[in-house]
């Protein structure tokens, strides 16, 4: 997908940082994404105002963390990876794609 920078560049603009989406870096904002959740109430403890926002609150959080993904970070995935989500990601056998008439 990416390749890492050489120890102490960044195209971030901070030394030592990890390039900007290389995979250490998704790491990086995943791990602080899931740290927010895993600190947040259960949902059973929510307040009304919290529960009309379902879902939104994530799609924000995922937002601040990696804001606007590229369009050339897009250019490597496949044409198909929504419809063979689980071949990309466990490798189980591609299904057969739906014929639309």
């Amino acid at each position: 997908m990416t390749t890492q920078n050489p120890p102490g560049q960044s195209t971030n603009g901070s030394a030592g940082e990890p390039r900007k989406w290389s995979d250490e870096w998704v790491r990086q904002r995943a791990a602080e994404i899931e740290r927010q959740v895993a600190a947040m109430p259960p949902v059973s403890e929510w307040t009304p105002e919290q529960k009309s926002h379902t879902g939104r609150w994530l799609l924000k959080l995922v937002q601040e963390r990696f804001g606007d993904i590229p369009e050339e970070e897009w250019a490597d995935e496949p044409e198909d990876l929504s419809e063979q989500l689980d071949h990309y990601l466990y490798g189980t056998p591609k299904k057969t794609p739906l014929k639309y008439e």
